[in-house]
């Protein structure tokens, strides 16, 4: 047998849960067609375009968008600083190389390219090390933020609406507050 839950607020049996609310308020539309395009061009001739038109379209119900879940964060990329640490490596070793080889056959044109290309290598090196440290800092945060997020779907997911008065509830808790009102519930347990 199912089991049934009250409103706290107003003893109402006419709730529903949040879920179950969202997925049915929400819905996927995909289209597609073709257009032909007509116009003049600058010496008065006829141009036809054809084009091909395609995409998706989401709508959602008034009552979906208010008790939607929580956005879950973007996790931080750390691909610039792994490009910046290949674009050293290809900078330093070939420079290096070049650097030694003119030194010892004292080659100043050897020394020179050498020097420039270790040097832009260091560059990335160090603008490497500053992205690493940026990206660890992101990390972080992003860990942090993603816990609270995993702990108010944990909230959203036990949610109820009652239909009567217009207010979400938790039925674990019995707390209640107006859909406005809702991460009151979903980030203040």
């Amino acid at each position: 047998m199912a089991e049934s839950y009250t409103c706290p607020n107003c003893s109402s049996t006419t709730v529903q849960s949040l879920s179950s609310i969202y997925r049915s308020g929400t819905g996927t539309t995909s289209y597609s067609g073709s257009s032909t395009s007509l116009g003049v061009d600058s010496r008065g001739r006829l141009s036809v375009s054809p084009g091909v038109h395609s995409g998706s379209m989401t709508s959602q119900s008034n009552l979906a968008k208010d008790i939607a879940p929580p956005d879950e964060p973007s996790s931080p990329s750390g691909c610039w600083a792994r490009l910046c640490g290949w674009a050293a490596v290809i900078g330093m070793v070939p420079g290096g190389i070049a650097l030694l080889v003119g030194l010892v056959v004292s080659d100043r044109g050897a020394v020179g390219g050498g020097a420039v290309f270790f040097g832009y290598g260091l560059l990335f090196l160090l603008l490497q090390q500053y992205l690493r440290k940026k990206y660890r800092s992101a990390q972080i945060q992003y860990d942090q933020s993603h816990a609270t997020w995993q702990q108010a779907m944990s909230v959203w997911n036990r949610l109820f609406y009652c239909h009567t008065c217009d207010r979400v509830f938790d039925p674990s808790t019995a707390r209640h507050a107006p859909t406005s009102e809702m991460n009151n519930l979903l980030y203040h347990p």
